[in-house]
Formats: structure tokens, sequence, C-alpha cells
């Protein structure tokens, strides 16, 4: 990961998109002229859209303060959670896990107070697993897909903390993509009872036909012991 400042901005990018750093920073800091024409999400706080940049399909999500807490919260040297996103999707990556691929975070300040955070990464084309719930679309090869992510993120010890299904998006190829790491924590292994949390919060979102596949594929892809996977499934259940 590179650090460095361009314009207004302080900029961590990684290893492999340090020539993109003054494109993305001009094209940053254009998105208040041109946002209309990107738009996918706009709210008080957020704007999310998608670019394409150098013929790299990108996503950006830019946040803004939202109260005066949130301020304090993020007085320097602290820039919050996108840079904790950032640094953890890159570890991610590095353990080959299905995971976003991030690009680079930028912070904008003025007087000290945190103005704007931009997280940049490739954009996935696919479906959220909230959408396909809405739309009655979920079928046993996405459940056992999710099962496989999942237990590709804990056998390689890494708690997500946050799997609710906006934060699973599904690829056209049917993998399961976990983002969205604010509470994500990486360990040497999981407990059983940290592994029945973080799998707690997507049970409340299947069916229970559905979740008794998850459980099943995912304890089948677990590297734990026959103790091990009874204590789990035990606490889960």
């Amino acid at each position: 990961m590179n650090k460095m400042r361009k314009r207004d901005y302080r900029v961590f990018i990684t290893d492999e998109f340090v020539h993109l750093a003054d494109p993305i920073v001009n094209l940053v800091a254009q998105l208040p002229i041109i946002k209309d024409k990107l738009i996918l999400r706009d709210s008080r706080s957020t704007f999310a859209a998608v670019v394409t940049l150098q013929g790299y399909r990108l996503h950006i999500k830019l946040s803004k303060p939202r109260s005066f807490r949130y301020l304090i919260r993020h007085l320097p040297p602290r820039y919050g959670r996108i840079l904790h996103n950032f640094k953890t999707a890159i570890l991610l990556n590095r353990l080959n896990l299905p995971c976003i691929v991030p690009v680079a975070a930028l912070f904008r300040r003025r007087f000290l107070i945190l103005k704007e955070s931009v997280l940049i990464t490739f954009f996935i084309e696919g479906s959220l697993l909230s959408e396909l719930l809405k739309s009655g679309k979920v079928s046993d090869s996405h459940i056992k897909a999710l099962a496989k992510s999942v237990a590709d993120f804990h056998n390689a010890g890494v708690f997500h903390g946050d799997l609710k299904p906006a934060n699973i998006i599904f690829t056209e190829e049917q993998n399961a993509i976990l983002c969205d790491y604010d509470n994500t924590k990486i360990m040497n292994s999981l407990t059983p009872k940290q592994t029945a949390k973080d799998i707690s919060r997507i049970k409340h979102d299947l069916s229970n036909t559905d979740f008794k596949i998850f459980l099943a594929e995912y304890l089948r892809l677990r590297n734990l012991s026959e103790q091990d996977k009874r204590g789990t499934e035990a606490i889960i259940s």
C-alpha cells in the first residue's frame, strides 16, 4: 500500500494501481459536477457510482460527515471505517478469499475536519442476496456458494461481523462475494462461539430449509474436528 498527498486529498492506494493515482484524484474532484450522470445511490451522507477509468470498471463510494460525533471521531490522525475497510480488503485478497478488490481510499480535510471519505474498489457485476431474497430467486446453488465463501473466511481465521444479505453479492458465475468489513477481524482461528455469532446474522434472513442446506454445506467445508463440528452445530442450532 502506498500513501501520498495529491491536491487536497490524502491518498492510500494499492501497489498495483499507483499509476492511477492522478486520474483517480482528478475523477473524485469532479464528482460534484458529474455525479448526476453516474449516480447509483445518493443520500445526505453517501454517494455511490460506477465509472470506467482507463479500462477499469470501478465502484466509488463517497461518504460525508453525518454528525458532530462523527467529526470528533475522525479528527487527525484517524480516518475511520473507510480506511479500515480498505486495509482489511487488502489483507483478505492476500488470503485469496472471496472479497472485493480494493483500489484506493481518499480523504479530504479542511482545517483538520474530515470533509470527504472515498473508497474505490473494482466493480462486481452481480446481484445482492437481498435482491434475490426479495424476488424469490434464491436457489440451492446460491446457498451452497454462500456456505463455501463463509467457510473460506472462517477457515482462514476471519470473522466477518456483518453477514447480512446486503453485504453478499453473487456473481454471474454464482460465486458469493462477502463485502463491507466494518466489523471484520482477522485472527488465527475462530472459536465455536465466534463462528455461531457470525453465522447467526445470516440465519435470520434465510428460510429454515435454506439454512439447513447452508449449515450442512458449511460444516462439510470447515477444517474442524468432528467434536468441534458438533459443538458449532449445537450452538448455531
